[in-house]
């Protein structure tokens, strides 16, 4: 059991989300709550976000070129299953 440190409510830990800085393991935010606020304040966060890409864009394209090299097959099967369903789909709507 662990208490949110948000709206004071003690939870299993399961209702944490990981986090590795933690000493326990584990946010200090329950997932509802974190959520929670991160929808309602979702426009500060997005640009946040964006001001950090923008800052940071070399690092993000090497991190998306190092995902796409290392995820190849994955992505082609799934482009591949992709299509064939779309196929599917549209022969079964003429």
């Amino acid at each position: 059991m662990k208490i949110c440190t948000y709206c004071g409510e003690s939870k299993p830990l399961d209702k944490f989300s990981r986090d590795a800085k933690q000493t326990d393991g584990r946010q200090n935010w329950c997932k509802e709550c974190y959520n929670g606020w991160r929808r309602d304040n979702i426009q500060s966060v997005k640009a946040k976000d964006d001001k950090w890409r923008a800052e940071n864009r070399e690092h993000v394209l090497a991190r998306e070129a190092e995902y796409r090299e290392k995820n190849l097959e994955r992505r082609r099967a799934y482009a591949r299953e992709y299509a064939r369903k779309r196929r599917e789909a549209a022969k079964r709507a003429a």
